[in-house]
């Protein structure tokens, strides 16, 4: 058994998202033929297309926090 101090906590954030409508229709068209939600379908989207200990995302955004 491990010590708490070992575990990590997996924590979520909510976030909004404003999404092109034809987007979201193909979204949700392909959540529907897997039985999924739509936010469940956008979030595994999302964690399979993000490379977890990549440092890819910091690479294109400037040190003062805007976008490129």
């Amino acid at each position: 058994m491990l010590k708490t101090s070992i575990q990590t906590e997996n924590k979520n954030v909510k976030v909004n998202l404003s999404l092109p409508v034809e987007f979201y229709l193909k979204v949700e068209r392909k959540a529907h033929k897997e039985y999924l939600p739509v936010a469940t379908l956008l979030k595994q989207i999302l964690m399979k297309n993000l490379i977890w200990g990549d440092n890819s995302i910091e690479k294109h955004q400037p040190s003062n926090g805007t976008q490129k």
